[in-house]
């Protein structure tokens, strides 16, 4: 199938495609993602929501939903995109705790979709956050650190220096009371204290006014516009201790699954290059920098702020 033709042209394929035969499913749905984001990146704004409600009108929307990952996506029962328990799915590659069992066509595209760019790039982010983590404790002995809409902290798991003890305090702060509750049953008698609360915590309660060596943030910003990230990384910087590092991640644009995610996953972010992270870091004075760096992760899906406060 060629991608060129018209949307309602791909979906009847894929359709007819996936339900022949869903043990053949990665053509269809690779043709799928690729005449998908090449319409986000051709169409308006008006354009494109024509063509994602005819997506989800479409009969290939409830056959591409018996995937356990796009139909968690879509249907967000937490009440927001991207939650924790999505992650896990991400994570483990594996559905089962959080989904019912999918048939064999939702399992056939869950095998393609948990190996896209993006669920990909999560995954090497929780990697690269355990890593971080790990070299706040060779900087600072016992450094006291804040992750910022925190999650289920799956990457302490990685931390060699959390399995070890070398962490002086760990705060995991998030509005999601659910999320919280995983933190103290996943890590049980660990050093993590939670604060049930959303990012306001940081600009006025006991939160605010407490120092850290290391604070991150890993999803936060896909859904920030740059105003805000801007007040909110000033923020943050200002709760860094004197040699502290702030590390803020965001997706980069040109992600392929950008059209699937947003027609059929309802999962849109504010994407961001390298020149929009470095705006984000506009409102932190200069002067109490010692150093500024924006890198990328190794596929080129995410990009990383890194801020580093002056020891004095």
């Amino acid at each position: 199938m060629n991608v060129s033709g018209s949307t309602t042209e791909v979906l009847n394929w894929v359709h007819d495609r996936l339900t022949a035969d869903p043990a053949h499913s990665q053509e269809a749905l690779t043709t799928l993602s690729g005449a998908l984001c090449a319409a986000h990146h051709r169409q308006n704004a008006v354009e494109w929501a024509v063509t994602i409600e005819r997506c989800r009108r479409h009969r290939v929307c409830g056959v591409i939903h018996q995937d356990p990952l796009t139909k968690r996506t879509y249907s967000q029962p937490r009440g927001y995109a991207g939650d924790a328990e999505l992650l896990d799915i991400i994570y483990r590659r594996d559905w089962r705790g959080v989904a019912e069992p999918p048939t064999p066509v939702g399992q056939a595209i869950f095998d393609f979709t948990i190996g896209c760019r993006a669920p990909s790039a999560v995954r090497t982010r929780r990697e690269l956050l355990a890593t971080m983590i790990d070299e706040a404790c060779g900087r600072t002995e016992s450094p006291h650190i804040l992750s910022v809409a925190c999650g289920h902290l799956r990457e302490l798991a990685l931390s060699r220096e959390f399995r070890a003890g070398k962490i002086g305090r760990f705060v995991g702060l998030d509005q999601d009371a659910l999320s919280l509750a995983e933190v103290g049953r996943s890590l049980p008698g660990a050093s993590v204290e939670t604060v049930p609360g959303s990012i306001k915590l940081l600009f006025g309660s006991s939160l605010a006014k407490e120092k850290f060596d290391f604070i991150y943030t890993a999803g936060l910003y896909d859904y920030l516009d740059e105003s805000f990230a801007q007040r909110l990384t000033k923020r943050m910087f200002e709760m860094l201790r004197p040699g502290g590092r702030l590390l803020v991640a965001n997706f980069r644009p040109g992600v392929e699954d950008v059209g699937y995610m947003e027609a059929f996953m309802n999962w849109k972010l504010i994407y961001r290059d390298t020149a929009a992270m470095e705006r984000v870091a506009a409102s932190v004075p200069t002067n109490a920098l010692s150093a500024q760096r924006v890198f990328d992760d190794a596929t080129k899906t995410l990009v990383f702020l890194e801020l580093d406060r002056k020891s004095a």
